[in-house]
C-alpha cells in the first residue's frame, strides 16, 4: 500500500500518516480539547464534497489556541491509560521499546483484552501473572499458556477460582479432578451455563453424589441434567437448597 501511494496509484492521506506512525513508534499525541476545524467540505474539495455533520467538528474556542505556539517536550513517555483503552497501539510500538518495557507494556495490553495473548513472546506467556491475566479475561487462550504453568495445580487454582470457565478448556485429566470442577461451580457461573455444564466429562455427570454437591454451589445447573437425574428427588432438593 505505501509503495501504491508512492507511486500515486493510491489517492489519499491517511497511508502516509500511518506510515509516519510507524516511524515514530507508534506513538501518537491526541490533544484533550479539539485544536482544528474541520474545513474540507465544499465545492473546492478533493473528496468530500457538500457537509457531512459526523466530521464537521468545531474546535474548542477557549482553548484551541492556548497551546500555541506549540512547545514539544524534551522527552515523552507511553501513556499506560490511553494504551489500555486501545490495545491495538501495541503493535505500533517499535520492538526495542518492546523489549525495554516487556512486562508492563503485556500486563496493560492483556488486562485489555486476554485474547491478545497469543500475540506476545514466548518468553512473556511464561510470565505467570501475565498468563493469569490472559485466561482470567479470555479463557479461549488457555491453549496457548504453557505447558509448565497448565500443569501447575496452583496455576490452574487460581485461575478457575478468578473465572470459572476456564475450567471448560481444562485438560481431560485435571477436567475429572473434582475439587477443580467444585471449585469453579464454588463463586457462580453467571452465564453460559449449559457449555459449562457440557465441557463435565461423562464420569463425572453420572456421580450423583457429585452433582448434589455442584448443586448446592450452582443451582442453575439443575435445567442442564439429564432426564434421569431431574427425576430424582434428592437432587431436585440439592437444587433447592442452592437457591
Amino acid at each position: 500500500l505505501f509503495q501504491a501511494v508512492q507511486e500515486n496509484k493510491v489517492d489519499t492521506w491517511d497511508y502516509q500518516w500511518t506510515l509516519s506512525s510507524f516511524l515514530n513508534s507508534g506513538i501518537t499525541i491526541v490533544p484533550n480539547k479539539n485544536l482544528i476545524d474541520n474545513i474540507g467540505f465544499d465545492e473546492d474539495s478533493t473528496h468530500t464534497f457538500g457537509s457531512d455533520s459526523n466530521t464537521s467538528i468545531e474546535k474548542d474556542p477557549e482553548n484551541s489556541f492556548s497551546l500555541f505556539p506549540t512547545i514539544h517536550p524534551d522527552y515523552f513517555v507511553i501513556n499506560k491509560k490511553a494504551l489500555s483503552k486501545c490495545p491495538d497501539i501495541y503493535f505500533l510500538i517499535k520492538e526495542e521499546i518492546k523489549i525495554k518495557y516487556p512486562i508492563s507494556l503485556a500486563k496493560i495490553l492483556i488486562k485489555t483484552n486476554g485474547c491478545y495473548f497469543k500475540y506476545i513472546s514466548s518468553d512473556l506467556k511464561h510470565n505467570k501473572d501475565i498468563s493469569l491475566d490472559a485466561v482470567v479475561s479470555c479463557p479461549d487462550v488457555y491453549k496457548y499458556i504453557p505447558e509448565k504453568l497448565r500443569s501447575d495445580e496452583n496455576f490452574i487454582y487460581s485461575a478457575i477460582t478468578k473465572n470459572p470457565h476456564v475450567y471448560c478448556h481444562l485438560s481431560k485429566r485435571d477436567k475429572l479432578n473434582e475439587d477443580n470442577l467444585l471449585i469453579a461451580t464454588e463463586n457462580g457461573l453467571e452465564k453460559n451455563v449449559e457449555q459449562f455444564y457440557n465441557s463435565i466429562p461423562s464420569d463425572l455427570k453420572d456421580n450423583k453424589a457429585l452433582i448434589k454437591q455442584i448443586l448446592d454451589r450452582e443451582p442453575t445447573i439443575y435445567k442442564c441434567l439429564a432426564p434421569k437425574h431431574k427425576g430424582d428427588i434428592t437432587v431436585a432438593r440439592s437444587a433447592v437448597k442452592g437457591n
